[in-house]
């Protein structure tokens, strides 16, 4: 059934989460695509403090370095961003308080996401996000704002390798930010033992440059498996705090099982979710790649976060995952 209210411009805000390298950007091209939405890109993304030619040197530098097809336009375009950044943005969005539920006040980020869906609406367009850095802020957001949320996935293996690929000498951008905020979160029950296992402190930075060099020294150091300990458990999190608040879940992987009917899954799914039809006709098969192995200690760790997640287990297990996507989380789990 079609969510109510969901068809008018006004209707309830649209929020699309994944973890970095699964798709997203593929799929915010096709929401971006649709005339009645007003589509804000990584909204905590830490460039979003910066100048407008500087928001644009970097989207041009990002569109480059990653070889994305589909983004015909700035990723920034719809902030409408000042000299001194968006206005209330504050880089601490990125990497702070990434763990936030149903009770969890945060006002300043209240207010900032509020402006920005109240843009939206001044334009007469829906409001739509696309988050990277948001996967465990995702009940917070729902029911903040009366949302319906995607959540969009992809096999860990796959991330891992992107993130290997694009990473430059001295400079582990991707394990660079899960290091930050582990550390910055090391308070927060769901992250404490992770952090401890991969020596990620809490580390007060004036800047986000610096706040960045601290932690990329920190993932430069990590060795083989420690990375994938960290790629496997924020991904395991990621997927089953989703049966808390999202809709659906658009699993890339399906499309090594299910081959051309996945456009039509993710179409309906997306219909039923939020009342748009969106064409994905031109997804492209990636292939198993098999599942990350994690260690034993990492597996525990993961069992013992996704206990306190408290997940809906029966919504996880309604979900379409492919097969390879159940027993990539058996495998973080054990």
């Amino acid at each position: 059934m079609v969510k109510e209210d969901v068809c008018n411009s006004q209707g309830n805000p649209i929020f699309v989460q994944a973890l970095w390298r699964t798709s997203s950007t593929y799929t915010l091209s096709k929401f971006r695509a649709e005339e009645g939405l007003y589509c804000f890109t990584k909204p905590f993304h830490h460039d979003l403090e910066k100048s407008p030619p500087e928001l644009k040197k970097a989207f041009e530098s990002s569109a480059k370095r990653h070889g994305f097809p589909f983004i015909d336009r700035d990723y920034y375009e719809e902030f409408e961003a000042g000299e001194n950044g968006v206005p209330g943005y504050d880089w601490r969005f990125s990497t702070k308080d990434y763990v936030m539920g149903s009770d969890t006040q945060h006002p300043a980020m209240e207010r900032y996401v509020g402006s920005l869906i109240d843009k939206a609406r001044s334009k007469g367009k829906r409001p739509m996000f696309q988050l990277n850095r948001g996967v465990l802020r995702g009940q917070w957001l729902q029911e903040r704002f009366d949302g319906v949320s995607v959540y969009v996935s992809r096999s860990p293996v796959k991330m891992l390798a992107s993130y290997e690929r694009l990473a430059q000498q001295r400079q582990q951008y991707y394990m660079a930010c899960y290091m930050g905020i582990l550390g910055q979160n090391r308070d927060n029950p769901l992250l404490t033992e992770m952090a401890d296992h991969v020596g990620a402190p809490d580390k007060v930075s004036e800047s986000y440059r610096r706040h960045f060099m601290f932690y990329n020294r920190l993932a430069c150091s990590l060795h083989d498996q420690q990375a994938r300990d960290v790629v496997s458990f924020f991904w395991a999190l990621g997927l089953v705090n989703a049966s808390r608040y999202a809709e659906t879940v658009l699993d890339m992987e399906l499309q090594n099982e299910r081959k051309g009917k996945t456009s039509q899954i993710f179409h309906q799914e997306v219909k039923d979710a939020t009342g748009l039809s969106i064409d994905f006709s031109d997804l492209n098969s990636i292939g198993d790649e098999g599942v990350l192995k994690t260690s034993d200690t990492v597996r525990k760790i993961t069992r013992n976060a996704v206990e306190a997640i408290d997940p809906d287990w029966r919504k996880l297990q309604s979900f379409h995952l492919a097969d390879s996507t159940r027993r990539q989380l058996n495998a973080c789990l054990g």
